[in-house]
């Protein structure tokens, strides 16, 4: 049995088109999976990494909150008049501005 006998009678033509629409099936399958695939895991490492994000953003606003109580309470007791001479008197000069007098309660 000749190729070339065989290849005269069925013509190829009809037959490498169907096998190149099978191979075109595959590809397709195989890239949708490879889609869904990529699609699934992008969406469980966004959200998850949304999460950690939110996470320690919710926590340093609760550690800037936290401080900015203690700076303030700190500041009130360093303004109270009980004392001759406090932290306030000996930190700063009379002409120190509200927000530098702020900024370093804020860093005790």
């Amino acid at each position: 049995c000749d190729w070339l006998s065989v290849a005269k009678i069925v013509p190829l033509t009809p037959v490498v088109r169907m096998l190149r629409l099978l191979r075109l099936v595959r590809v397709l399958k195989l890239s949708s999976r490879l889609l869904f695939n990529n699609w699934l895991l992008h969406r469980v490492l966004h959200t998850e990494a949304r999460r950690a994000t939110s996470s320690i953003l919710f926590l340093l606003l609760g550690l800037a909150v936290s401080i900015h109580w203690v700076a303030c309470g700190w500041f009130a007791i360093g303004s109270l008049e009980i004392y001759e001479r406090s932290w306030i008197d000996a930190s700063f000069k009379n002409d120190a501005t509200v927000s530098y007098q702020y900024t370093t309660a804020f860093h005790w």
